[in-house]
């Protein structure tokens, strides 16, 4: 058999495809296309430059520097990341993922030094951190696949390289045929099988195993209560360099179908999760409490700092669960009827309680679960349990009518440093506001103007880009980009009315898109209906919902309520299912490649036609022999040491069989090519020889 002992371009190409889809995920994870374009091209220039490198270093006895060069170019990627990073599209890594571009820079300058097997092997560690990232990251679907087939192409690497090694030592001890290492209990330990069956186990697993574990621990997590997070964009990327509890503008987001909970009532609206005042330049923070009161302005004491929940002592006769007398801290006394809601977990339990306005009163609920905030909404302790329903009742908000101006109620008017605020405004924001407000007319008129003003001037877009870093979120979509999600338009709308003296606060929940009910009457909530919309304050009326994004235009894939795809047309359903068969037929193709590859030694990828006849013809010959013995030929021996032990058997055939199985060697092993002639003649032979077993007697045993 012949056994190539060195590296050809295979490997590298090998390294290349498996390489490039690291680093092409963690580009697209950050929601960057052109990083990844590049990264990926990087990887691929970085190997082929390696590949030549090599060739030379051979030739100068330089290759064993490779690890000493490798060592140092790791270090310069470290010492260096700052200034390298800079250089990279679409601002490069964010400072809270630097570790990844180090990673990719390692690849890239390492790439050019792997001049051996083992150097070119370790460029597998940095592509496995970096699919840890992107697994982390969880914003990009394909990465799944991509890191399927970085499997692929690395078991393929390993079992070509552990091959040579195998051959390399086994020249080394002196053995005359290395070929023997192909055949019997030896193929399993120096072929790729064992890691083509390993690499093929944890994908498997990775498939199959993994929902199966979600699926048997689901019954579990329906115990742990569950508090669902408010909007917020899952890309790593960051819009500025600003801390902040609900972060804007860090599109593109892919909402998910995935159920949350259900809710039953006349007109659910806007059920609110969380209200925020105190906006930074990069996005909303609760401030002090669970309302998200801050410190006046003139630093007066805010006197419901310390009261922002509120815990029943007791239930009423009727079962209900009463909630802040007189209505909570931020909505003041409201007047109005009171509306019935139903909700009820899907699958998890429900950490909180929300309707489309303050909460007055929780029907058969224990006290001691539930804590009333002062934003109107309701924590459950424990968590409400999927199968339940808890009934709630609600000060239903009602759109002021007449001349009445906006305004907080008396006893908390120390508070409007609050929810007046201009600071972190922008100025052409503020100018904005004032130009578009009319001079005269109510504070509900001036609202109705900056919202239709926000939904004429930009476009809902789910799969807008992220804000540039450094850069105002609320000023980029008003003034730039004029397209983006919910977030935006719903920061837009708050900023702009306090710039004007309009008591507003930023509110994140979720807003029902789908109107189709169950069975039982329930409107069923998902991830995709999570959304964010400013809210104006009215005195005796509480807090109303202003939502710019209902007059804005809707960019076709990007509306509201949908899950779009991602940008790229591969990226749907449809090709992603392609994708998986790609996959699984080039890992078979892999498959059969590596091991035909092994067995002609590097020297090509398919066994030539005259020696699979001649293989054909040895099968035939393996068989006689084995008729005459009894049993078929055992793992441990080598093909004379068959013929061998079938010798009392053989008879005259004996020496036919002898010359034969000589002849099967010098073909199969020699240094020769086998020809046409010579295949043709051996499959000759074969049927003389089988044709004489025939003839003799059946008294012979096993020696």
């Amino acid at each position: 058999m012949k056994v190539g002992t060195e590296r050809s371009f295979f490997d590298t190409a090998l390294v290349m495809v498996g390489c490039g889809m690291a680093v092409f995920a963690i580009g697209m994870s950050l929601s960057k296309p052109n990083l990844s374009l590049l990264l990926t091209l990087g990887v691929v220039l970085s190997l082929a430059l390696g590949y030549w490198l090599s060739r030379a270093a051979d030739r100068h006895g330089l290759a064993a520097a490779d690890g000493y060069l490798w060592t140092v170019l790791a270090i310069v990627s470290i010492a260096t990341i700052w200034p390298l990073n800079q250089i990279l599209p679409e601002e490069g890594f964010p400072f809270q993922l630097i570790v990844g571009g180090w990673l990719c820079w390692m690849i890239l300058l390492c790439g050019a030094v792997s001049w051996r097997d083992q150097t070119l092997l370790f460029l597998n560690l940095p592509c496995l951190a970096i699919f840890g990232l992107v697994g982390v990251f969880d914003t990009f679907p394909p990465a799944t696949i991509m890191f399927f087939g970085f499997l692929a192409t690395s078991t393929l690497l390993y079992a070509r390289i552990h091959h040579r090694s195998m051959v390399r030592r086994a020249q080394a001890a002196g053995a005359a045929d290395v070929g023997l290492l192909r055949r019997d209990a030896w193929r399993w330990m120096a072929g790729p099988e064992w890691a083509l069956v390993a690499a093929a186990a944890i994908v498997l697993f990775s498939v199959v195993g993994a929902p199966l574990l979600q699926f048997s621990l689901r019954n579990v997590s329906g115990a742990v209560a569950v508090q669902l997070p408010a909007t917020q964009n899952r890309a790593a990327t960051s819009a500025a360099r600003v801390s902040a509890d609900s972060p804007i503008g860090r599109g593109p987001l892919s909402p998910s179908d995935r159920p949350v909970f259900q809710v039953r009532g006349n007109n659910p609206g806007y059920l609110r999760l969380d209200a925020y005042v105190s906006y930074n330049g990069g996005g909303w923070n609760l401030g002090r409490g669970r309302s998200g009161m801050v410190p006046l302005l003139d630093g007066e004491p805010n006197p419901i700092q310390d009261s922002t929940y509120y815990s029943p002592e007791a239930q009423t006769p009727s079962g209900e669960v009463l909630g802040w007398p007189g209505g909570a801290p931020e909505e003041g006394p409201v007047t109005g009827d009171t509306e019935t809601l139903e909700i009820r977990p899907f699958e998890t339990s429900l950490g909180f309680l929300s309707a489309p306005g303050q909460i007055v009163a929780v029907v058969g609920i224990d006290p001691d679960l539930l804590q009333f905030r002062s934003d109107g909404g309701v924590v459950h302790r424990a968590g409400l349990r999927a199968g339940t329903t808890a009934t709630v009742r609600y000060q239903a908000p009602r759109l002021p009518q007449g001349e009445e101006p906006a305004g907080l109620p008396a006893p908390f008017e120390s508070s409007r440093g609050t929810f007046l605020t201009r600071a972190s405004i922008p100025p052409e924001v503020a100018g904005l506001a004032r130009l578009i407000v009319p001079a005269e007319g109510s504070d509900y008129d001036k609202a109705l103007a900056i919202r239709n003003a926000i939904g004429q001037r930009a476009k809902y877009n789910l799969r807008a880009p992220v804000t540039p870093a450094g850069q105002d979120p609320v000023e980029y979509f008003l003034f730039e980009s004029k397209q983006g999600y919910c977030d935006l338009f719903a920061s837009s709308m708050v900023l702009m009315a306090r710039a004007v003296g309009i008591p507003a606060r930023y509110a994140v929940g979720y807003a029902v898109t789908d109107p189709t009910r169950d069975a039982d009457g329930f409107l069923t909530v998902r991830e995709r209906d999570a959304h964010a919309w400013a809210e104006i304050y009215f005195e005796g009326v509480g807090w109303v919902p202003f939502d710019p994004t209902e007059v804005a235009e809707q960019v076709p894939g990007g509306e509201r309520g949908t899950s779009p795809p991602p940008e790229r047309p591969w990226f749907t359903a449809q090709a992603g299912q392609i994708a998986v068969y790609v996959f699984m037929g080039l890992a078979v193709v892999g498959a059969v490649l590596s091991f035909y590859g092994s067995r002609r030694g590097g020297a090509g990828f398919a066994v030539s036609g005259q020696l699979a006849a001649v293989a054909r013809a040895y099968t035939q010959f393996q068989k006689s022999v084995e008729g005459r013995i009894g049993r078929p030929r055992r793992l441990s021996e080598t093909s004379h040491e068959f013929v061998e032990a079938a010798a009392p058997t053989l008879g005259e055939a004996l020496p036919a069989a002898r010359a034969l199985e000589g002849r099967f060697s010098d073909a199969l092993y020699g240094p020769s090519e086998v020809t046409a002639e010579s295949a043709t003649a051996l499959a000759v032979a074969v049927k003389e020889f089988r044709a004489s077993v025939a003839k003799l007697p059946r008294d012979g045993g096993e020696a």
